[in-house]
């Protein structure tokens, strides 16, 4: 399909390549490379990284906060794109708007929302109270962070979730349910093998979203929680060892390539098995 772009056509892609490669790509191999030029050269800071206690606590409770995060984001965004696509064309396109305006809401803002909205005084303690089972404790600890991830991750889950939904060909529920198929068996037989390779896109887009976390981790974790992105402000802006802070940030972007690439390869493998 390339081959029928006119090479005069190519030609428009020398300027918007020159800007991402002087302005975006330049500028980040000239900061990874810090790892092995501060504070002199030499591989002391990738020494360090790798045998430190601290690092290796806090790449796994990124990761594992990250896991935990997306799966849960996965599942509830799954829910949310099926009763999307469950619903008729007005009542969808007016969920999927709410869920479009999110991305406009600044991620500062919803988190002091959710501290509002989760704080001892919030109304959902408040509510808690006046049941008898609370005040419970829902931010500065780990319980608020990964609220405040799925929270934001959500939308992601639904859209990519949605569009896969969206494109699943009806005519075979209508032919499951003529062979008497209930709606329990279409779903399982059905919606969930077709959007088998959205699941898993979405996940990775969720997981490498979660990696790179900083604001989220930051106000509701109330400092109990640090993740990997908050460890390298912390070192670019207390330490000022800017080596080190190099050093972490070549290991997450290894992180998100490797899992970027992953769940590529994943995602091809169940399109290739449900397209067969």
């Amino acid at each position: 399909m390339g081959g029928d772009i006119p090479r005069s056509f190519r030609l428009l892609a020398i300027p918007g390549a020159a800007f991402c490669l002087v302005l975006f790509v330049a500028p980040l191999l000239l900061m990874l490379s810090l790892a092995v030029r501060d504070p002199e050269p030499g591989l002391d800071n990738l020494v360090w990284m790798a045998t430190s206690s601290a690092v290796g606590k806090i790449v796994w409770a990124t990761l594992r906060f990250s896991i935990v995060a997306s799966v849960l984001a996965v599942g509830l965004g799954f829910l949310l794109a099926y009763v999307i696509w469950l619903l008729d064309r007005g009542a969808s396109l007016a969920f999927l708007t709410v869920v479009l305006v999110s991305f406009w809401l600044s991620v500062l803002v919803r988190c002091f929302a959710l501290i509002m909205l989760l704080g001892p005084r919030g109304p959902l303690n408040e509510s808690l109270g006046a049941m008898g089972l609370g005040p419970v404790q829902l931010i500065r600890n780990e319980t608020g962070v990964l609220i405040g991830m799925v929270h934001y991750l959500i939308p992601f889950a639904a859209l990519v979730i949605s569009s896969a939904l969206r494109g699943i060909d009806l005519s075979l529920v209508a032919a499951a349910r003529s062979m008497g198929a209930g709606r329990l068996r279409l779903f399982r037989t059905i919606v969930v093998p077709l959007s088998a390779p959205a699941l898993v896109a979405a996940f990775g887009l969720c997981f490498v979203i979660s990696l790179g976390f900083y604001i989220t981790p930051a106000l509701l974790g109330g400092g109990r929680v640090v993740m990997l992105a908050e460890f390298i402000t912390f070192f670019v802006q207390k330490v000022l060892a800017w080596g080190k802070a190099s050093s972490l940030a070549l290991l997450l972007a290894a992180l998100i390539g490797a899992s970027y690439g992953i769940a590529v390869l994943l995602e091809r493998v169940l399109r290739t098995r449900v397209t067969a």
